[in-house]
């Protein structure tokens, strides 16, 4: 029987959700900062969107975020250790298919494989010893990101919001903040949803409270969210998984296995988004 990749890992996750992680999105970002984004290290290439998630979803116990798959492993002579389990992740490939006028379809699909953490391989060459990340968060620097950008933040509000018709972010005054990194982890959650404004990255983020779509764009936020804290080195404190959201996101993940997969490619590609301009404005600030 053909392996429904999407179905596995969505399940995986309801079923940590409704045995009590509520705090999935918060675990995620706190091992981010601990071992960085996952990637291959091989090819030193970064994993993207469903694939981030369902590589998180097995990191429990690992020091590294480093990933190998049998033959890249073998190749190198290096060997997994036997009765190793691997996770299964999925790479998306074009089918062209010529239809009865001569037109040709790019039809995608799925194609599943399937990578081993480096802690479950011997003998790896020496060269390839992973690193873990490096530096802290630099005030500077996100406040250099959030100027670059020309973000509009407004402090003084009861609450943290975007407003997508005025293109603003409201805040609370700095000071109702525990700490300046649960300010900025906040902020963070709400430049998720800036991004998703028409002239930026044009998702669909003006819905009603309580819709299916609020939901959809408050699972990306919160995604987006722990991609863009792990990178920043800012432990994840403000999960928006009250009953409210985590039933929505629940019924959301039953209804549609695909719906993690597009989530999570959203907020990576908001997190690309945020990502870039940081390092522009790295590069303004030092010319």
């Amino acid at each position: 029987m053909k392996r429904d990749i999407k179905r596995e890992m969505t399940d995986r996750i309801i079923e940590a959700i409704e045995s009590g992680d509520t705090n999935v999105t918060k675990r995620w970002t706190n091992t981010l900062v601990r071992t960085g984004m996952p990637y291959n290290i091989t090819t030193g290439k970064a994993y993207s969107g469903g694939n981030v998630i369902m590589l998180l979803t097995r990191m429990d116990g690992y020091e590294h975020n480093a990933w190998i798959t049998y033959q890249q492993a073998k190749d190198l002579g290096a060997q997994v250790r036997k009765g190793e389990k691997g996770v299964a992740l999925v790479h998306y490939n074009i089918h062209e298919k010529e239809d009865e006028d001569g037109n040709v379809q790019k039809i995608p699909f799925a194609k599943a494989f399937t990578v081993f953490n480096i802690a479950q391989v011997d003998n790896l060459p020496e060269k390839l010893a992973p690193k873990l990340p490096e530096g802290v968060f630099v005030h500077e620097q996100f406040t250099a990101l959030v100027n670059y950008l020309k973000v509009d933040v407004r402090d003084g509000g009861d609450r943290a919001y975007y407003s997508a018709r005025g293109d603003y972010i409201g805040m609370p005054r700095h000071s109702q903040f525990n700490s300046h990194e649960l300010y900025v982890a906040t902020l963070c959650h709400e430049l998720i949803h800036w991004t998703g404004a028409p002239a930026r990255l044009n998702r669909t983020i003006e819905s009603s409270w309580g819709s299916e779509e609020y939901a959809f764009e408050e699972l990306v936020a919160e995604l987006g969210s722990a991609f863009i804290c792990g990178h920043l080195r800012i432990e994840e404190q403000t999960i928006q998984g009250n009953a409210g959201y985590i039933e929505a996101w629940l019924q959301i993940l039953k209804n549609d296995k695909n719906a993690i997969f597009r989530a999570a490619k959203l907020a990576g590609e908001a997190f690309d988004y945020l990502v870039n301009a940081l390092y522009a404005s790295l590069l303004k600030q030092a010319a």
